[in-house]
């Protein structure tokens, strides 16, 4: 209820922002609670539902998430070009309220009471301060670098050494230092774990690539206008929607989530390396089967990672496993971002001389630097002697930058091998006076014996935290 108080009270900051300075601070208030939203979303739903039904619940919150960042665009897109980019933001606002009161009135959870200083001494101010400043500064300099200022300058160098440093630093504060650390390394311990948030790593910035540069490819190398790049952007959404409650469901059935895990990365290998044969010409069947492609395949990587993790830690540990895995899910989301536009920024540069002569002086001014991204609906009302040649330049660039992409969806793929295979459990462990499902019910209810010194579950599954189990 707080983190949905506190995102209502940013959305109505920037709808009111009179200035740069008023629009970032609202935007940061936004995020914080946003950021919040995310992340007890999934820890409620991994406290009140058993592991082995926990995918189905997980995959009705991604294929959310996915259907809001398809209708998203297209109501930015309707709101910009037909009212003002205030309703953006004043829209959160009845959805937020109503969100509110549903919460208020039907979920009901147990919280252990604690007084205002002692949860204060518990949180991790150190780790926290290390780990936002260190992904800040780090991610302006990758940003920035090659961009807007030159590597070897001052400023990109002194961001990329000291936020690297930081995050190196963050290693040992959250092992030696903190008492109660954010990211505690005893949930990076186990290689079916660290194999998962790697992979969460790697897929948040393939969903992020879907999610800004192929609307990208629509307004620069279509021309089209931003309510259009998001209607053509629905099939990459719809399979992303499908696959992810598919894996839910095929989760909860099997108990099983490597088939589907690598299954889906084959996929977005696939799909990221068909948008490197997009171009200017390309067709409209051309652009909805890559999409359909790259859709199936990043839909599963939303909850089969984070319920691979979940399976080889202890039940108390998975607020705070849960917590690191939307805190590296959010920062791969803007590396991706940003290492993404460095590439397509560079490359784009690099093309505007062998053009030039199609481009008069003014044209010439708004497309370099780094307005080549932002220039899109100028380039669109350009004559067609200057524009085919602007937004070939465009295709051939984001060509270039979909290989880094590939690159990522195949590392994906190889981290995929190193995830064990483990007993998703049908006994709910939690302190919240919820109870099991119907289907629980139904297990018996001897307690579970010790072999060898495995655990062993009423259906004779194996479930281990030592070892992984292949």
């Amino acid at each position: 209820m707080i983190a949905s108080v506190i995102f209502l009270i940013g959305s109505i900051l920037t709808a009111a922002a009179k200035n740069m300075a008023m629009l970032i601070i609202g935007r940061t208030i936004q995020g914080l609670g946003g950021g919040g939203i995310m992340v007890l979303v999934n820890i409620t739903v991994s406290d009140i539902v058993t592991m082995r039904e926990r995918g189905k619940y997980l995959a009705a919150v991604g294929a959310t998430w996915a259907i809001s960042s398809a209708i998203g665009p297209i109501l930015g897109g309707v709101f910009a070009t037909s009212a003002s980019w205030r309703w953006c933001f004043i829209i959160n606002v009845p959805v937020g309220i109503i969100a509110m009161v549903v919460i208020w009135y039907f979920l009901h959870l147990h919280s252990p009471k604690i007084g205002v200083m002692e949860g204060l001494k518990r949180v991790d101010w150190l780790g926290s301060l290390f780990a936002v400043g260190g992904t800040t500064l780090f991610l302006v300099g990758i940003d920035s670098g090659g961009v807007t200022e030159p590597w070897n300058s001052p400023l990109v160098l002194c961001c990329l050494i000291i936020g690297a440093s930081m995050l190196v630093s963050l290693i040992f504060i959250e092992w030696k230092v903190v008492e109660n650390p954010i990211m505690p390394p005893r949930v990076f311990g186990h290689r079916t774990a660290l194999a998962s948030y790697m992979i969460c790593f790697l897929h948040a910035q393939i969903f992020i690539a879907g999610a800004f540069y192929i609307p990208l490819y629509f307004q620069s190398a279509l021309g089209k206008t931003p309510l259009m790049s998001g209607v053509l952007n629905l099939p990459f959404v719809f399979m992303l929607s499908v696959g992810s409650m598919g894996t839910g469901i095929i989760i909860a059935r099997t108990g099983n989530y490597r088939p589907v895990m690598r299954v889906g990365l084959v996929f977005m290998v696939a799909g990221a390396g068909s948008f490197v044969d997009w171009d200017r010409n390309s067709s409209i069947v051309k652009i909805v089967f890559f999409q359909f492609i790259t859709g199936i395949g990043v839909g599963p990587m939303f909850q089969s990672p984070l319920i691979a993790i979940h399976s080889t830690i202890a039940s108390q540990d998975i607020g705070v496993a849960t917590g690191a895995f939307a805190f590296i899910r959010n920062i791969a989301c803007a590396i991706g971002v940003s290492v993404g536009n460095v590439i397509f920024s560079n490359e784009f540069n690099r093309r505007i001389p062998s053009i030039m002569e199609h481009l008069t002086p003014e044209t010439a001014r708004l497309i370099s630097g780094n307005g080549g991204a932002s220039s899109t609906g100028a380039v669109s009302r350009l004559p067609e002697d200057q524009r085919i040649p602007i937004q070939d330049a465009y295709a051939e660039s984001l060509s270039v930058m979909w290989w880094y992409f590939v690159g990522v969806s195949a590392a994906a793929l190889l981290f995929s091998l190193l995830v064990g295979k483990h007993t998703l459990s049908t006994k709910l462990e939690s302190s919240q006076p919820a109870k099991a499902r119907k289907k629980n019910e139904k297990v018996k209810k001897n307690k579970d014996s010790v072999e060898n010194g495995e655990v062993v579950d009423e259906k004779g599954g194996v479930r281990q935290v030592g070892n992984d189990v292949v």
